[in-house]
């Protein structure tokens, strides 16, 4: 195995400024108080695990 320098363009964790999405940074509002399971829908619907 061979060990190249770095460089600016092989540098893969660099910004090119474009917004690439993905998910929010807190999905806390989203996970039951009861139980800890995920909701999907929110907090609106009751838990599918222990209905809480």
């Amino acid at each position: 195995m061979t060990h190249e320098p770095m460089t600016e363009h092989s540098d893969a964790r660099k910004s090119s400024g474009d917004d690439l999405g993905g998910d929010p940074v807190c999905w806390l509002d989203r996970v039951c108080p009861e139980c800890g399971a995920f909701l999907p829908d929110g907090p609106e619907r009751p838990c599918p695990r222990c209905a809480g």
